[in-house]
């Protein structure tokens, strides 16, 4: 009766939040689409570079953001993982960072998350409120650069290489073209979700 009961719950988890295989391209970006009954918008589609000689990879992902226009696929958070530790907090925001994509775009003097990680952590920045309106410098740029002050030391800077992006973006926006936005959810679930926004 125990295992019955251990592979029933694992089966409607299961049913709640399913990732599919990742697509894989030839450059080794990957995409990852992730359905989820419980989110406001779902699948949760993730877009991962390769990881770099210097250890940093970039991820861009179809984020619920409840200020942003309705209906939306997502607003577009930028996620950079380095190998260093910025900030002696587990979670913290740091300012004054500065994110571009040269001779495309950039965000300058911006407030980004940081959370640790075992190794470094993760740099986290929302970047457009339209996950599509995001995707087109990241096609003909060639590079990511991230420069983050560090209290009491000087700034860290990082660079994704961008090389193969635009047939990610490509498998990727076939993952948003399946996003289905929801108009409302039960009440402690919605809760729970702008609460972990």
């Amino acid at each position: 009766m125990r295992d019955f009961l251990i592979a029933a719950a694992a089966m409607f988890v299961a049913s709640a939040a399913s990732a599919a295989e990742p697509v894989k391209t030839s450059a080794g970006w990957t995409v990852t689409a992730a359905a989820d009954d419980k989110k406001f918008i779902s699948p949760t589609c993730t877009l991962s570079s390769p990881v770099s000689d210097a250890k940093t990879r970039l991820q861009l992902v179809n984020a619920f953001d409840k200020s942003a226009p309705l209906p939306t696929r997502g607003s577009a958070l930028l996620i950079v993982t380095v190998p260093d530790v910025l900030s002696k907090e587990r979670r913290a925001s740091l300012k004054g960072a500065e994110v571009a994509i040269p001779g495309q775009t950039d965000w300058k003097d911006r407030t980004v998350g940081w959370r640790a990680g075992k190794e470094g952590g993760t740099i986290r920045l929302s970047i457009d409120p339209k996950i599509d309106a995001a995707l087109k410098p990241f096609v003909r740029g060639k590079e990511l650069t991230v420069q983050v002050p560090v209290e009491g030391g000087e700034a860290k800077s990082y660079s994704v290489p961008l090389k193969g992006s635009a047939e990610a973006i490509f498998a990727y926006e076939k993952c948003l073209a399946e996003v289905v936005w929801k108009t409302s959810l039960p009440a402690a679930t919605a809760a729970a979700q702008n609460d972990e926004e």
